[in-house]
């Protein structure tokens, strides 16, 4: 689907669409308002925090798991709306759980390097 069609369906303009897309390859310079973002969004059927997190072209990744994304689609926004109707006190608790489960994941990634480059006797 081109811009212009996105837009049309979207009810934005063509210059909008392209401001969000370059805005998800990394330009901070662009602008564009939120409400346009949702309409763009729901749109394409995503919600709006899936349209605005940052692509990185560079990446060479294999064919997608289009069932194993759609379910961690699915995981992440579950998981933000519950973060965001957390109290203050929850939203402290899940971020220092995060914090210890990417510390815990970071010490065993290092422990297998360190197992792998161990020479064979």
């Amino acid at each position: 689907m081109s811009q212009e069609q996105l837009g049309k369906r979207a009810g934005v303009s063509q210059k909008t669409v392209s401001a969000i897309e370059r805005y998800g390859h990394g330009d901070p310079q662009v602008e564009f308002t939120m409400e346009s973002a949702e309409c763009v969004a729901t749109a394409l059927g995503y919600e709006v925090w899936q349209l605005l997190l940052p692509v990185d072209d560079s990446l060479d990744l294999p064919e997608p798991d289009v069932a194993g994304f759609r379910r961690m689609i699915t995981q992440l926004d579950r998981l933000i709306r519950n973060y965001s109707r957390a109290s203050l006190e929850g939203q402290r608790y899940i971020d220092s759980i995060a914090e210890r489960e990417t510390r815990y994941a970071s010490e065993a990634e290092s422990e297998d390097r360190r197992e792998i480059s161990k020479p064979s006797p």
